[in-house]
């Protein structure tokens, strides 16, 4: 957010048109506009806000900034997974053949996947299988199958994390 201009009274033409080349909101706090003012920003499209109360005022400019702002997300820890052995689907392509160790695995998670302690792939979990079935997600000591987004060259012995996104809010 950045201020481009303040002042003490009530906002002028000049005060308008400093906001409309400059693409920003006029902000009031405990008065009106003068009407060839509000003629101005009428014509000019800008927005006057009128506030009596300053919280409602510093929420509202909180509030623009966090909209403003890219979201930020944490990675949750969902569970382990050991690959048993790839196996080929038609139409499908190359799937883990896995064993969940601990926690869980869903399908739409994101998954890191490690070879000899190195981490080789990062991305979606595309399909999840319990036998020829289709599942939402498996709980630990329980085998399955999962597929990577662009990813197929699994080894018996590899490692996979699992986690979600979460977003983080301010």
């Amino acid at each position: 957010i950045k201020v481009v201009g303040s002042g003490v009274g009530a906002p002028s033409d000049s005060d308008v048109l400093l906001a409309s080349v400059s693409n920003a909101i006029i902000l009031c706090f405990n008065l009106k506009a003068t009407a060839a003012a509000e003629r101005a920003a009428e014509k000019a499209r800008v927005e006057v806000r009128y506030y009596d109360v300053i919280y409602k005022l510093t929420e509202d400019v909180e509030r623009a900034a966090k909209g403003l702002r890219e979201p930020t997300y944490r990675q949750v820890h969902e569970g382990r997974v050991e690959v048993l052995l790839p196996i080929k689907i038609p139409r499908l392509g190359i799937i883990a053949g896995s064993r969940v160790l601990d926690g869980k695995v869903s399908r739409g998670g994101w998954v890191k996947h490690s070879r000899g302690g190195n981490q080789i792939y990062e991305g979606r979990i595309t399909s999840l299988k319990h036998f020829k079935e289709d599942v939402r997600e498996m709980a630990a000591g329980q085998e399955c199958g999962i597929g990577l987004d662009g990813f197929e060259t699994f080894e018996p012995g590899d490692t996979m994390e699992t986690f979600r996104l979460e977003r983080e809010e301010l």
